[in-house]
């Protein structure tokens, strides 16, 4: 899987970002079966685990790219920074 990664303002004009952190994770999905009212039911169960992370420094006038091999499954591509009020995104691909 193969990724650019650009910031932009509220007004959509791209900046420069520093020490962003991106992660990927698979996402495993099992359900869990369970009686109730003498039915069955079930639910999802989704538990992730940690693929890869790293840090990327993006420019105004260019994108960051992220390019990680992945097997078949379902996955997330996870994006931040340190600033817990900082801008933050996610994807998820299949």
């Amino acid at each position: 899987a193969k990724f650019s990664i650009i910031a932009v303002d509220p007004n959509g004009k791209r900046e420069d970002l520093k020490g962003v952190q991106w992660s990927l994770v698979k996402v495993e999905r099992n359900y869990q079966w369970y009686r109730s009212n003498n039915s069955w039911n079930y639910e999802a169960v989704s538990l992730t685990k940690a693929v890869a992370n790293g840090a990327v420094d993006l420019k105004a006038d260019g994108e960051a790219t992220v390019s990680l091999p992945v097997d078949w499954g379902r996955y997330r591509l996870e994006v931040e920074t340190a600033d817990p009020d900082g801008p933050a995104t996610s994807y998820d691909f299949d």
